[in-house]
């Protein structure tokens, strides 16, 4: 879709947020729900992150809407009627915590706001190898899952990743069969049968785990830059920001292996 297209999404989207916000402000009635308020608003702020990458706004943008994003996420995760939303059973709702934790990698958000993304993750007592895998750049000591959430979409891809080094030619392949999987499996991605109006509610397609782990892992991306789903932008952003992600200072009080878990 054009520029034109997703700027008026996020137009869209800023308007929604505006009226949830005043809504959350002055409940509407007495049995406004206000933790569905909450979940609307981070769900916006997601959608509206990935469609002004679509857009192509400025990646140093994206820092404060994520930062957003996270406080309206943690003020769902506190209320207490909030459920599990990134393990439900739903590979859709986990591909939404991968988003968090790549978007942390490639945007070098600071080291409490990534600590306080994986905690909310965290909260719903869940574990996956390859979440951890992704956190792990950014928190080294975090423990390992020895399963994967979805094994049938991740399986082959996770174990490419425990071969040292990584081979770009694996990430390269995760890449060709990325999106027909996502068509086989997910329910978010049939919505490219609906890409011609403006009320799609498309705002981009970006396999961003394959992003955050090329600079994380420091895989040469050179030869799948041009895959179409691949958000090159925000790796050679993050790379200008930091050669390498920051990283924790160590504690050597801490025992080997010890994680958020």
């Amino acid at each position: 879709m054009t520029e034109e297209y997703f700027k008026k999404y996020i137009h869209f989207f800023d308007g929604v947020i505006a009226e949830i916000v005043a809504e959350i402000a002055d409940p509407p009635t007495p049995t406004y729900k206000i933790n569905l308020a909450y979940l609307s608003w981070y769900g916006y702020l997601n959608k509206k992150v990935t469609a002004s990458y679509s857009a192509g706004e400025p990646i140093g943008s994206l820092l404060p809407l994520y930062q957003q994003c996270i406080e309206a996420l943690a003020l769902y995760k506190s209320h207490f009627k909030a459920k599990n939303i990134f393990f439900n059973g739903h590979v859709d709702e986990y591909i939404n915590a991968l988003e968090l934790v790549s978007w942390g990698i490639l945007l070098n958000v600071p080291q409490p706001l990534f600590e306080q993304t994986v905690e909310l993750i965290d909260s719903e007592g869940q574990t996956d190898a390859l979440l951890d895998r992704l956190i792990q750049i950014r928190l080294p000591r975090r423990r390992s899952s020895q399963q994967l959430a979805f094994s049938k979409f991740y399986g082959g891809f996770y174990q490419a990743l425990l071969r040292e080094p990584v081979a770009p030619a694996a990430v390269g392949q995760y890449l060709t069969v990325w999106y027909d999987t996502c068509l086989k499996q997910t329910a978010t991605h049939d919505i490219h049968t609906l890409h011609g109006g403006d009320n799609s509610g498309f705002d981009g397609y970006w396999c961003w785990e394959a992003a955050a782990l090329s600079y994380g892992l420091g895989i040469d991306d050179g030869s799948y830059q041009d895959f179409r789903y691949y958000p090159k932008d925000m790796v050679v952003y993050a790379r200008q920001q930091a050669p390498t992600p920051p990283t924790p200072p160590h504690d050597p009080d801490l025992p080997a292996g010890f994680g958020l878990r």
